[in-house]
């Protein structure tokens, strides 16, 4: 999505509905108000257990984007109300305009209840609904729904806590005393995002939940890492959750901090098409983004890396702390 007129904000964060279950860990009293074991089908995705209404169902978390997405085929069976998208910005979803939206009045992750919050529907005709362990896949929850909340990510172990918002500087990160931590950054969309160091530069990334690679933006490949396409490796299929194709793959650094992975497998992906102007960003952290688009940012973190670290999503505090899977264990929660 580009802003080629004047962007107006996506409406404020709605209230949430939350029944709490304590939880705490050393000096840093946590909330939970979820614990919830994920479905993580071959292929890389990562589906959640929800309820709609009086339904059990499925839905994709896709924390890459700032959009929730439901299905016209769910919309249907749901018997969900559909009214037009309520935002002057042009929103769109695989190169399709996003004309309708549902407000949904009960959609419970857990022991939480995101009441009253907003799905767009999917453009397109209506086709049958996927299913998985005899649920049927309805649609995606995007980070938007995840400012409301703390959320813990542990793709390893295949589970997300959800928590009442803390401030406690890194004691939320009871699992590990080695930890790193970043600015957590939201833009118009929803979207979630923060800098990270790819071979020594910094860089705006977020988190692939929907596929097991991890995406640089050809454009930004091009300019800041001296990429050039090798025709051997370029992939005709469309990546996963995305458009366009893949075009080279490059093993590079990853680190913050306490953390660092000195190989990881990142793929070029054909962005061309899009209308991104990128430059240094004027936030703090200095790193490489995109100026004049939201919604999408230059590196996305696919399942197969993010299995290998645990994160803690603090975004009232607008920090996001992670550490890798080996990290040495600080005291249990008690």
């Amino acid at each position: 999505m580009t802003r080629k007129m004047s962007l107006v904000l996506l409406a404020a964060v709605l209230l949430l509905t939350l029944t709490a279950a304590p939880s705490g860990a050393a000096d840093c009293k946590l909330t939970q108000y979820a614990s919830v074991d994920l479905v993580l089908p071959p292929g890389g995705a990562v589906l959640v257990p929800v309820r709609v209404g009086q339904r059990e169902a499925l839905m994709f978390l896709q924390m890459s984007s700032g959009l929730a997405m439901v299905s016209p085929a769910a919309v249907v069976q749901l018997g969900m109300k559909t009214g037009p998208v309520r935002t002057d910005i042009k929103l769109s979803s695989g190169g399709k305009p996003i004309e309708r939206e549902v407000k949904v009045e009960s959609l419970v992750i857990g022991g939480a209840d995101f009441a009253g919050w907003k799905l767009f529907v999917e453009p397109g005709p209506a086709r049958p609904l996927g299913s998985l362990q005899g649920l049927p896949v309805i649609g995606s929850l995007s980070s938007n729904y995840f400012n409301a909340v703390d959320m813990e990510l542990d793709l390893a172990r295949g589970k997300m806590n959800l928590y009442k918002h803390a401030r406690c500087r890194g004691e939320q990160v009871y699992w590990s005393e080695q930890f790193a931590t970043e600015y957590l950054y939201v833009d118009p969309s929803g979207l979630l995002y923060f800098p990270i160091s790819l071979e020594g530069k910094r860089i705006e990334a977020s988190l692939n939940t929907q596929g097991p690679r991890t995406r640089l933006s050809e454009v930004i490949a091009r300019r800041y890492f001296g990429f050039r396409r090798d025709p051997a490796l370029t992939v005709a299929e469309a990546p996963d959750g995305g458009v366009g194709q893949f075009v080279g793959r490059l093993d590079m650094s990853l680190s913050s901090r306490k953390v660092e992975l000195p190989a990881v497998p990142v793929h070029v992906l054909d962005d061309t098409q899009r209308e991104c102007e990128s430059d240094k960003s004027a936030r703090a952290s200095n790193a490489i983004s995109f100026k004049t688009c939201f919604g999408i940012v230059p590196l996305q973190l696919g399942t197969e890396l993010l299995r290998q670290m645990r994160f803690y999503i603090a975004s009232e505090e607008k920090r996001i702390y992670f550490t890798q899977n080996n990290a040495p264990a600080a005291t249990p929660v008690q």
